[in-house]
């Protein structure tokens, strides 16, 4: 059997506090890691947003044009979906 490579400190396990493996680094288990990977995939990891109507002194109509423009994206129709 190989000899683990103590090239990162083990730590807890940020799922259930036990002692990571480097294998699944920083996890301690490949459970632990699809469980943190599900928390992210379902969103349970966003960062909140606060809207504001109020624009900042520098930012110009071109750049809330832009910025409005871009958070669209996802809303608009497809290729696959417009015809």
């Amino acid at each position: 059997m190989a000899e683990e490579n103590p090239s990162r400190p083990l730590r807890p396990c940020p799922i259930c506090h036990k002692l990571s493996t480097q294998k699944y680094h920083p996890f301690c288990s490949n459970r632990c890691a699809q469980i943190d990977l599900n928390r992210w995939l379902g969103g349970n990891y966003a960062i909140p947003f606060v809207e504001t109507d109020e624009s900042s002194p520098g930012e110009t109509d071109e750049a809330q044009f832009y910025f409005a423009n871009t958070m669209d994206v996802a809303k608009r129709p497809t290729a696959s979906t417009a015809a």
